[in-house]
């Protein structure tokens, strides 16, 4: 019999909290990069998004079909490798140096992130909903901090983006400290029992359905392209479309169209406003991602709804400009955040418990293939959402209506 998820990997407290870590390490270190490269002000913001969401994305499709061959405890190391590299080449790169390289460092913090991201998830199918909770909570933890953190170093701290980028090299032992020492000893963090463990993983099947085949031969068969193809399609319609759909949908909503929006008389600048906004935004994600897994909803279709209906609200009141109040533009960002969250906690759980992806290697698969949708939708969301922005911000409102924030210097 296989050994079960609470023998292998200990108690739950440790697998939360490692993943945690991992989480919030991963949210963070792209956006220090992105930040304190300034590519916003050499390019529009379409090429900005490009730069830093393409990578990713092409990493999210690519890397699980040849991950296999790197062990796993090889991975943070590789990626604090990629970190700190990062961090000395920004560090010693001034702002106003020709973009090239800054779009390289951007480029290479895009991809590491995208790459553990897919590790990272891959591993939950050892720690179960523990680590899958862990691991949402850090992210949403991560994006918390990123909305909050540009404010207040430049407004409160009166210091630069860059300033926070020798940081870069705490969370890089934060992550290693977390995979090596917080984390239970499942075969993850011993080289020499990977190959035992893929064998286990095909020989106590759900059903002893492999017992007839000799266990390489059929672990050759699971890590074959072949396969692997044929999983990511069945992967799409129920799990990577849905993510799709949300994260295009949230990105439209923050950052989106979040300059067409009217002035609020709350704020004296749009700095403050979108700090704001993008706060409960995100505030709305980390509490569904830390609470989603103890409720357990067996379905998407409310969530879905509600983030609807909240995109739909704030698109009509772009144009028409029916309410500016901070209040009410703060609730609905919370929602959509809220919801985003619980969408995406949903539909990685189903993954997890999925039947039809055992044994295990499967399993693990999926769990790294289906973050290109969440992926893709931020790419197509954030494009959609600029071209919206800029249409938005051409409406003529009338002379009595509250003008928007990108009609105003402030």
């Amino acid at each position: 019999m296989s050994t079960p998820r609470s023998q292998c990997c200990g108690t739950k407290l440790p697998s939360y909290l490692g993943f945690a870590i991992l989480g919030l390490v991963n949210t963070i270190v792209p956006f220090v990069v992105f930040s304190a490269n300034y590519l916003i002000i050499p390019y529009p913001r379409w090429v900005v998004i490009l730069i830093e969401t393409l990578p990713a994305l092409a990493t999210k499709l690519v890397l699980p079909h040849f991950l296999h061959h790197v062990p796993y405890w090889m991975r943070p190391l590789c990626a604090a490798a990629c970190c700190t590299l990062v961090a000395v080449v920004t560090n010693v790169t001034p702002p106003n140096v020709a973009p090239p390289l800054r779009i390289f460092t951007s480029v290479l913090a895009s991809s590491a992130a995208a790459a553990m991201d897919v590790s990272f998830l891959g591993m939950t199918r050892y720690y179960g909903r523990a680590g899958l909770a862990g691991w949402g909570a850090g992210v949403g933890a991560g994006a918390v901090f990123c909305a909050v953190l540009p404010f207040v170093l430049t407004v409160w701290m009166e210091a630069f983006l860059r300033s926070f980028i020798d940081c870069i090299y705490v969370l890089a032992g934060a992550m290693l400290v977390a995979f090596f020492v917080i984390l239970p000893g499942a075969p993850v963090n011993y080289p020499d029992t990977r190959q035992r463990r893929c064998k286990d993983d095909i020989e106590d099947g759900p059903e002893g359905a492999f017992h007839i085949v000799h266990p390489l031969e059929e672990l050759a068969r699971l890590l074959s392209a072949k396969n692997r193809i044929a999983l990511t399609k069945t992967a799409v319609r129920p799990f990577m479309v849905p993510l799709f759909i949300a994260f295009a949908t949230l990105a439209v909503v923050f950052p989106g169209i979040s300059r067409a929006l009217p002035i609020s008389p709350a704020f004296d600048t749009f700095f403050s406003y979108f700090t704001t906004y993008g706060f409960f935004f995100q505030l709305g994600g980390f509490i569904s991602r830390t609470l989603t897994p103890l409720f357990r909803p067996r379905s998407a279709r409310v969530p879905f709804a509600v983030l609807g209906l909240v995109a739909a609200v704030l698109l009509i009141n772009a144009p028409l400009s029916i309410f500016s109040s901070s209040t009410v533009v703060g609730l609905l960002a919370f929602c959509a955040g809220l919801m985003g969250g619980a969408i995406y906690m949903i539909i990685l759980d189903k993954v997890l418990e999925e039947k039809s992806s055992e044994p295990g290697i499967n399993q693990e698969f999926c769990l790294q293939v289906v973050g290109a949708g969440e992926t893709a939708g931020s790419l197509v969301g954030g494009l959609l959402g600029t071209i919206l922005e800029a249409s938005l911000c051409t409406w003529d409102i009338g002379s009595d209506a509250p003008h928007r924030w990108c009609q105003t210097a402030r």
